[in-house]
């Protein structure tokens, strides 16, 4: 974290790695795509952010291949808590603080999820359901930080209103979003 000017901040620094990455600005956006806080132009494969430090919040970074792409590279990260480094291609990376640390499990434990499922012969109901139990124990597993609300907020659409608000409680007031 720096101080400067009376500001304080958290530095975001990232890598583009993987071949095909030729775009040279990543974007970065409120935690649900409906705000650009920055754009940031990538210089030797690298980018910097600078989010506020008072308070954790969760972020999103969007990097385009080309600009009129509908399918770009996005990766959450959290904000606030310190220096992260994020590295965007095939796979996405965050790390440097312990939120980051339980979020950067969790993107790897929904994709190991979804290569499970899809490798499995099953009905398209029953990869529904568990994928939404997959949900409920990250949920459960992170209730005491921040990943537990970017969980329930992002997955909200998989849950009935009864489950929505059972998961809720579940977790810490401070990380519901």
């Amino acid at each position: 974290m720096d101080e400067k000017q009376g500001r304080s901040y958290c530095k975001v620094k990232g890598k583009l790695v993987g071949r095909g990455l030729t775009s040279n600005k990543v974007t970065l956006y409120n935690d649900d795509m409906t705000q650009v806080l920055d754009v940031a132009l990538v210089e030797s494969k690298s980018f910097q952010f600078k989010v506020p430090a008072h308070e954790l919040k969760i972020y999103k970074l969007v990097y385009k291949f080309k600009e009129e792409d509908l399918i770009p590279i996005m990766m959450p990260f959290v904000g606030g808590e310190g220096d992260v480094e994020v590295y965007l291609g095939p796979k996405v990376v965050t790390r440097g603080t312990p939120s980051n640390d339980a979020l950067q499990d969790f993107l790897l434990a929904r994709s190991n999820k979804e290569d499970e499922l899809l490798r499995t012969i099953t009905s398209l109901e029953e990869n529904r359901a568990l994928f939404k139990d997959f949900l409920k124990e990250q949920i459960q597993q992170n209730r005491m930080n921040i990943v537990s609300g970017y969980i329930l907020k992002a997955f909200r659409s998989r849950f009935d209103d009864d489950e929505y608000a059972y998961l809720s409680q579940q977790i810490d007031e401070r990380f519901r979003l």
